[in-house]
């Protein structure tokens, strides 16, 4: 049998490198050699040699060298795995791996356990009893060719639970807690892991399933969880969906990371499929490793609220340590409130494209994030930012790539105090009409929500909400749909499904949100319903003179708005200082 080494040098004497890169960059012929424009750097003049009796190539030019394998790695950003396999099948060379044979048996039993149980997940969607869970994916404009694609499915099946489906397989209970299919419960009784829930499978880059995210449709917590850790599924070295998308990221030369399931999909659907999503919020530095190994500068695109800033900040910084020459990040930032699916699905797949055509690189996503986050009217002010950018920038560990972005990072740190000008970032007097507005639509927000959240208060409020001049068209058909007779008894939890127009559905949902409840307490459902209608009543009754008064506007729209939407100095420094310490460790 021949050994691996001996399967590499097979592939290289069947295959002539020049016929490879012809059908990426012109061949010149000079003599016997050919030659080419250097795909490594930019040139006029070709400096490239390319040996087919070598299987090699070699740039006078920028020192480049490799063989065929490392043109599939570097240029076209294939895996070796994908390179060698790739090349086994152009040559005719059967490839194979020495592995530890118990090991190889135990996870080949592994392997089998999960690809089964994801099967009978996704038979369960398609049961009329499960009717319910298609549906919600169908109305999440998520197609059924799609929903297969993905291999979605559902974790209940009345005829029988996963554990006796598998034990009537004759499948140890040893083996299904190894891969985290079941759990104990309180009495010691064995159950499944994944009870009621949308299963979504978790490939590793050679398409096998290692795990499942899972996400509860009613009103309960956690919303996602996924598999516990196993030999198999480590969440924070896997990338959802990566196993599909790196054959589109080769062609499309770009990968876009999101944050969650739905948001891959959604994208998925309109035809945007070099899409990852990581297994958590921000980036392991394994992600970012793996990432980078299918495309030199992803693009990231996180949710707009304020935890999606956050962990596109700490992403960020991680990427920072770790650049190295021709590698990087770019981003994307929504506007609060939005993530890729509700984007893309409230505009259109063209308003996307436009979006991700107009990212900002790593050293302007930093430097306006520290900038937006901090005063600088003090020249002690200015030593701190100065020295905020000196320690996120001396842990860059490629000193060719430090030098350059400290300059870089100076460079942008003295324009813009040349520039800075105070009075610029100052609210004018002729935008208060505007910001009174705001706060009578987050006002009108937190009555929507209490009403919501505190079925107990309906009867009471039904009058008063009826009174409120609103001018604002929507908000005002919100109310008038909410206090609708054959809704005072809707549980709360059920009150979102029974809205049917779309507009009214937005509005309601921006109500029923933490920032909401973080500026009026009242409106969150963990607030007492006997304070809340003492608390609402009074806002009721001085929502005239509270409006009226700029100072006290000023007060809570700062409030609201360090809260939902910028990152402020002490998080920006405890997110910054964590990745250093950590690194540190």
């Amino acid at each position: 049998m021949s050994t691996f080494r001996n399967q590499i040098d097979e592939i290289k004497s069947k295959i002539k490198i020049s016929d490879i890169l012809s059908k990426h960059v012109k061949l010149e012929q000079r003599g016997n050699d050919k030659w080419c424009l250097c795909f490594f750097h930019k040139e006029k003049t070709a400096s490239m040699k390319i040996s087919d009796e070598l299987c090699s190539y070699y740039c006078f030019g920028c020192g480049t060298k490799g063989d065929v394998f490392t043109f599939y790695t570097d240029y076209l950003n294939y895996s070796f795995n994908d390179a060698l396999k790739e090349l086994g099948k152009k040559t005719g060379v059967e490839i194979r791996y020495s592995s530890s044979n118990n090991n190889s048996e135990n996870y080949k039993k592994l392997y089998e356990i999960l690809d089964i149980s994801s099967r009978w997940f996704e038979n369960n969607l398609f049961i009329d009893e499960n009717k319910k869970v298609l549906d919600y994916l169908i109305n999440r404009k998520i197609s059924k060719k799609t929903i297969k694609e993905f291999k979605l499915g559902y974790s209940n099946n009345s005829s029988s639970t996963l554990y006796k489906y598998l034990k009537n397989k004759s499948i140890s209970d040893n083996d299904l807690f190894k891969i985290g299919l079941i759990k104990k419960d309180k009495n010691e009784k064995i159950r499944d892991f994944f009870y009621k829930r949308l299963i979504f499978p978790i490939h590793d880059i050679n398409n096998k399933v290692v795990g499942f995210g899972a996400r509860t449709l009613e009103n309960s917590n956690p919303k996602y969880i996924n598999s516990s850790e196993s030999d198999l599924f480590k969440k924070g070295r896997i990338l959802y969906n990566l196993n599909q998308a790196k054959e589109h990221s080769r062609k499309k030369r770009n990968l876009l990371v999101c944050e969650g399931f739905m948001d891959v999909i959604a994208l998925y659907e309109h035809g945007i499929k070099s899409v990852v999503a990581p297994l958590g919020t921000s980036l392991t530095i394994e992600q970012l490793i793996l990432l980078w190994k299918y495309c030199k500068v992803p693009t990231l695109m996180f949710d707009g609220d304020l935890a999606g800033k956050k962990a596109s900040i700490k992403s960020a910084l991680l990427a920072l340590k770790n650049l190295n020459p021709n590698y990087s990040l770019n981003f994307n930032e929504l506007s609060d409130g939005n993530d890729p699916d509700s984007y893309i699905n409230k505009y259109s797949k063209k308003e996307f494209a436009n979006l991700l055509k107009q990212p900002k690189d790593l050293s302007n996503f930093i430097f306006d994030h520290a900038k937006n986050s901090f005063p600088y009217n003090t020249p002690d002010q200015k030593i701190i930012l100065d020295k905020y950018i000196d320690d996120i920038t001396d842990q860059i560990e490629n000193s060719k790539v430090k030098f350059f972005y400290k300059k870089e990072f100076k460079n942008k740190l003295f324009n813009f105090f040349r520039n800075y000008n105070p009075s610029k970032f100052l609210r004018k007097d002729d935008k208060l009409k505007q910001k009174i507005n705001n706060l009578v639509n987050l006002e009108i927000f937190s009555f929507i929500a209490t009403y919501i959240n505190h079925e107990s208060l309906r009867k009471d409020l039904v009058e008063d909400f009826s009174k409120l001049l609103i001018e604002n068209d929507v908000l005002k058909k919100t109310i008038d749909v909410i206090i609708s007779p054959d809704k005072i008894n809707l549980p709360s939890s059920k009150f979102s499904d029974s809205i049917l127009d779309e507009n009214i559905l937005e509005i309601i949902n921006k109500a029923l949100n933490v920032k909401i409840y973080r500026l009026f307490p009242y409106s969150s459902p963990k607030y007492s319903s006997k304070t809340a209608i003492l608390d609402i009543k009074n806002a009721l009754k001085i929502i005239e003179s509270r409006l009226s008064n700029s100072i006290e506007f000023d007060k809570s729209y700062k409030v609201y708005k360090s809260e939902s939407e910028i990152l402020n100095w002490e998080e920006l420094k405890n997110i910054s200082y964590d990745i250093i310490s950590e690194e540190q460790k």
